[in-house]
């Protein structure tokens, strides 16, 4: 193992002989951190771009990285303390993992820094560190020449334990304990920086760890074996394990149904599959203080026998973050993938729908015409509590983006709303063309439910009412009721 420590001069390929950085690696630089704090959903100004690292001092080697940090103030973005610096390495391990970038034929890593961290500024520069602000097209710390006391023999030795350690473990394909291996060998080298700075043992021992290959051998055995464990082979089905289970005691097939606000904040429930006592609604019912619908609320779903998180909406990078820590957290999940489901709710809209059923229910969308319903057999189902639990794409106002309507088998008979506008032809067919298509049903009749006030009394004209109630209600404990269970959420 050797490892090349000083060069008498910076790279050539980067920096000009009175050590000013050539401007067309500045000039693509700067637009590599743009775009990759634009792919972001950060909201704070960008405080420097700073170029750090071996290709940025005396050290560096023809592949050396190139360490584009850019500095932000982390405290000002929505985001938990305690998971600020965690979420700010998943924004930039996404980044790098999806482009390969070369400057120079210099690999180039993007990585995103608080202003409070070691290295952010002059003041806060590590030993040995060589640190050029991209923004100010000046040195924050020149790169020298130091005086260096390293200890090859514990460099290699420690080199060598490690590689061997590597190599162990690749042959027992254990992904959990090579995790863990990656995790502690940058710890390791964490510590060292920050005690020791650029040529510290541990630093420069990783640094040989990266370029014979033992780093790379780590990620490639995770990455094969996590292949082979998810792939089906031809014939349909994966080997049995000698230690099987029980299907009614499989603890690991189970749901996490959970909402997300605009400030992080989570609450979820999990339950088994196939069990379905936990709903969205039923969380609203039972969260009434956190839950509000607004553009940054989002329904979410976990699915333990495909490790996926389902959402109604594309996440923020935060929420997808946050919902992720607090999966690992409270149940142990580890890398969970994010996908956006358009059938999020709690069960399918196809699922829903009974076609020997007596009574269905639906909306039309008033400029669209789409059309979406569902058998009706509980008679706690109203239109509100059934649409809180759609994706948000089926959430359309009552009365200004859609009707309500209600079919009756007995009376093959729509039912509408008197208190929206009547329906026009075009949504009266559109309703039809479902009832047809969806449970063969046709030539239904239409009727708008009206509604008298006798007194202090109100009464309704027609018995085939529109609410899935008991016909004995009076309107106003069913507008009690539909208030109650978040008709006004949806109201215009």
């Amino acid at each position: 193992m050797k490892l090349r420590i000083y060069n008498n001069t910076l790279d050539p390929n980067i920096w000009n002989n009175d050590k000013t950085i050539k401007p067309e690696v500045r000039e693509n630089l700067l637009k590599v951190a743009e775009d990759f704090y634009n792919s972001t959903d950060l909201e704070g100004e960008i405080q420097d771009i700073l170029f750090i690292g071996s290709s940025a001092n005396y050290n560096w080697t023809p592949t050396s990285d190139i360490d584009l940090h850019i500095v932000i103030d982390i405290a000002g973005e929505k985001i938990n303390e305690e998971y600020a610096r965690k979420f700010m390495d998943s924004l930039g391990f996404k980044w790098n993992t999806e482009h390969d970038i070369e400057m120079k034929k210099h690999p180039v890593e993007v990585y995103l820094q608080d202003v409070r961290e070691p290295n952010s500024n002059a003041s806060l520069s590590r030993e040995g560190a060589a640190i050029y602000s991209l923004f100010e097209g000046k040195w924050v710390q020149e790169p020298t020449h130091e005086k260096l006391d390293l200890d090859a023999n514990k460099i290699r030795e420690k080199f060598k334990t490690i590689q061997e350690k590597v190599k162990r473990l690749v042959e027992t394909n254990d992904i959990d304990k090579l995790k863990e291996l990656m995790k502690a060998i940058r710890n390791y080298r964490d510590t060292g920086l920050s005690s020791g700075g650029e040529f510290c043992t541990e630093n420069l021992v990783f640094k040989a760890l990266r370029k014979s290959g033992v780093l790379k051998q780590i990620k490639d055995t995770i990455n094969t074996v996590y292949d082979k464990q998810v792939s089906l082979p031809e014939n349909g089905n994966i080997q049995p394990k000698t230690d099987t289970t029980k299907l009614n005691e499989d603890v690991n097939n189970y749901l996490v149904v959970g909402w997300i606000n605009n400030n992080l904040e989570i609450v979820a429930e999990k339950d088994s599959v196939g069990n379905g006592n936990i709903t969205h609604p039923h969380l609203m019912t039972k969260y009434p203080d956190f839950m509000y619908l607004d553009d940054n609320t989002l329904q979410w779903r976990y699915k333990s026998k495909t490790n996926t998180i389902h959402w109604n909406e594309e996440p923020s990078e935060r929420q997808a973050f946050s919902v992720s820590e607090y999966l690992k957290e409270k149940f142990g999940i580890s890398d969970p993938r994010n996908i956006r489901t358009s059938d999020l709710s709690a069960h399918k809209i196809d699922e829903m729908l009974d076609k020997k059923s007596n009574l269905f229910l639906g909306f039309v969308n008033r400029e669209t015409f789409k059309t979406i319903g569902r058998s009706v057999e509980d008679n706690e189902v109203t239109h509100a509590n059934w649409q809180q639990t759609l994706p948000r794409e089926y959430q359309w106002h009552f009365g200004t983006e859609s009707l309500l309507w209600r079919y009756k088998r007995t009376t093959n008979t729509v039912y509408w709303w008197s208190m929206f506008p009547d329906p026009n032809e075009d949504e009266k067919e559109s309703v039809e063309y479902w009832l047809e298509k969806n449970v063969n049903i046709k030539y239904p009749e239409h009727k708008k439910m009206e509604f008298y006030t006798n007194g202090s009394e109100t009464t309704e004209m027609d018995d085939n009412r529109l609410t899935a109630h008991s016909i004995d209600e009076s309107v106003e404990s069913i507008m009690t009721d539909m208030e109650s269970k978040g008709f006004s959420l949806f109201c215009s």
